[in-house]
């Protein structure tokens, strides 16, 4: 891995309005809702009804900036939606807006309903996985 030092320490990307500028000693990835439930066949985004092609689409790009992100030195953080086994951390209008959605046709499991990979959005299963 590259120190930061080795690197410029202004990074400037070509953008609309105008070009724009970042120090990279302070900046960090952040990636949100790479985890199963939600990028594969069977998780809880599958399930609440979503094409899984975009978001699979996703991945390789993804992939390529973390290794980018690594080989730079930067700091990365991964985000992972996992509820406690009782729920009583998942807010109640999480927990039932999606039993309760008019008209719904396309799913029948909510957070914390077994699904392929364990439980939906709950940790430990293998879903809760980046």
């Amino acid at each position: 891995m590259a120190p930061l030092k080795d690197l410029p320490s202004i990074v400037t990307f070509d953008a609309k309005p105008y070009p724009f500028q970042f120090p990279l000693g302070n900046t960090a990835l952040l990636v949100i809702d790479m985890q199963r439930d939600f990028v594969s066949p069977g998780g809880f985004g599958e399930i609440q009804g979503g094409d899984l092609r975009m978001v699979q689409e996703s991945i390789a790009p993804t992939k390529a900036l973390l290794e980018a992100c690594r080989n730079a030195g930067l700091q990365i953080f991964h985000t992972r939606e996992g509820q406690v086994p009782d729920l009583s951390d998942c807010p109640s209008s999480k927990l039932h807006r999606q039993a309760a959605a008019p008209g719904n046709s396309q799913h029948t499991k909510v957070i914390g309903d077994k699904g392929e990979m364990g439980r939906l959005l709950s940790k430990p299963p293998q879903g809760s996985e980046i």
